[in-house]
């Protein structure tokens, strides 16, 4: 073989979904409500449910990919977050996004899933899958 084993089918399951407000990648300014999916293996973003194969966009995830939640006026690097209930998902090469969710106990169940999708990145990478 190659040395290279196959991820297990694990790795791709879905974790979340439902609908975000999403910041625009390009025109920062830009804010839409967006379909949002949290897969083990990436984030996905789509116009309506049931769009699976035509994703508008994905950001995939690793062993590295962090998220991180914003309070109202904290300092990101988009500037300072002028909107409640913000988090960013720091995917693999750098790919990042921006979401808002509707309340404080809607973006900890957000996180949540995130969470799991990261650390089970992590275990896969500490028993030798690797991406």
């Amino acid at each position: 073989g190659s040395g290279v084993q196959e991820l297990p089918p694990e790795s791709r399951l879905l974790l979340k979904e439902g609908s975000l407000t999403k910041r625009a990648t390009t025109g920062k300014n830009s804010w839409k409500v967006r379909h949002i999916q949290i897969w083990t293996s990436h984030v996905a973003y789509m116009k309506k449910p049931g769009e699976t194969g035509d994703d508008l966009g994905r950001v995939a995830l690793d062993s590295s990919s962090t998220f991180s939640s914003h309070a109202l006026g904290e300092v990101t690097t988009g500037g300072a977050a002028k909107r409640d209930f913000l988090f960013t998902v720091n995917g693999a090469n750098g790919a990042t996004l921006m979401l808002q969710a509707t309340s404080e106990a809607e973006k900890l169940e957000w996180l949540e899933s995130l969470n799991l999708a990261c650390s089970y990145w992590r275990r896969i990478k500490l028993i030798g899958y690797a991406p």
